[in-house]
């Protein structure tokens, strides 16, 4: 399974597919109140998209105890906290659709991609970790 999180009450864990899929829910139901509930959907959907990275999954699972130290994969989770990307591959993969014209969503020019409601989706997708 891929992780996205692990509760640190029960143990509990939520694989990066459940987690998106959930996010995705209730961001469109927020953005929905702005007429906006499918830029809403596809930002929850590819907030945390990174996290399948293995880098990001070595990470986790090095700091949730879930790997030997001696693994291959073990990561020296405390020095690489907050290091891993994983916010910015969403980001990206809408950056590269839009700005390309391949969508699907009516963008005719490259130019069209880098304005309103586009750039502010990219953004957001960004913004996962920023605070």
């Amino acid at each position: 399974m891929f992780l996205a999180h692990r509760r640190k009450e029960d143990g509990a864990e939520q694989s990066i597919a459940d987690h998106l899929r959930g996010v995705s829910y209730w961001a469109g139901r927020h953005a929905s109140k702005l007429g906006l509930r499918e830029a809403g959907e596809l930002i929850g959907l590819l907030h945390d998209l990174g996290k399948y990275s293995n880098a990001f999954q070595c990470y986790l699972k090095s700091a949730e105890g879930l790997l030997d130290p001696d693994a291959d994969g073990y990561t020296d989770f405390v020095s690489v906290k907050g290091k891993i990307d994983h916010s910015t591959t969403g980001a990206q993969y809408i950056w590269k659709r839009l700005s390309s014209g391949r969508a699907g969503m009516g963008v005719r020019h490259r130019s069209e991609a880098f304005s309103g409601s586009f750039f502010l989706t990219t953004m957001s997708v960004r913004s996962d970790t920023l605070g």
